[in-house]
């Protein structure tokens, strides 16, 4: 999952081991566990001196990736539900929670390891 220009303070509230929520489209239990952390430079679009518009670092935000694992069943038609009941798909843009953080996040990618498949 990434998240895209995050204020500096997102660095310490996300940590490996919290738990991932959506209050908004779940039960309420956890959607899996952050099992890696990684921290590239954030960046946005700027005007350069020449009038051309490029991305440029954005100081004091940073772009976060998350590796999450949970347990899933995987339907006949390939889709992936985690917690057996929550709807996830590659591209997907939703609000997430951990115990100290909120944030948008997009799923990149989704593997599948040892999942259940619904018959």
């Amino acid at each position: 999952m990434k998240l895209n220009n995050q204020p500096e303070y997102m660095l310490s509230a996300i940590q490996i081991g919290d738990e991932m929520f959506d209050k908004e489209r779940s039960t309420g239990g956890s959607l899996g566990t952050i099992v890696d952390i990684e921290v590239s430079p954030g960046t946005e679009q700027g005007e350069l001196d020449d009038g051309t518009v490029a991305y440029v670092p954005a100081e004091g935000y940073y772009d976060i990736l998350l590796t999450i694992e949970g347990d899933a069943l995987i339907g006949s038609d390939g889709s992936v539900a985690l917690n057996r009941i929550y709807d996830l798909g590659v591209n997907s843009h939703r609000n997430f929670n951990t115990k100290y953080a909120y944030f948008l996040g997009m799923v990149t990618d989704i593997q599948i390891q040892g999942a259940d498949s619904a018959q």
